[in-house]
């Protein structure tokens, strides 16, 4: 297996993260870490696009806020909140969303921000 690379990006307005959600994935398998509404970290692996379950009707779901992602674990539909996202990895690319990548940096290496 490749090691996985990882790319920071500021915290982004969802309308824009979906876009690059969207673009980046494409139609392929992926993985996203969100907080859920209790609180807790989730990792969901799914794909976007899928149409094959539906049952009819239309999506009611503000596109502003969720992203639809077929969780293929649980074999159904799952929204997410974007403003909830902290990563998603495709391709063996980790982006993270919203993380200052100097702190990350020195947290690895267990330096304080203020006496560097």
């Amino acid at each position: 297996m490749k090691p996985i690379v990882t790319i920071h990006s500021p915290k982004l307005s969802p309308a824009i993260l979906r876009r690059y959600i969207e673009s980046t994935v494409n139609d392929k398998f992926f993985s996203i870490e969100f907080v859920k509404a209790d609180g807790s970290l989730r990792i969901l692996n799914g794909r976007l696009g899928v149409k094959k379950h539906l049952k009819g009707g239309r999506d009611c779901n503000d596109v502003n806020k969720y992203i639809t992602v077929y969780d293929v674990g649980s074999r159904g539909y799952r929204n997410v909140s974007l403003a909830n996202v902290t990563a998603f990895t495709v391709d063996n690319l980790r982006h993270l969303i919203g993380h200052d990548a100097r702190e990350l940096y020195d947290d690895t290496l267990g330096l304080d921000n203020g006496s560097a």
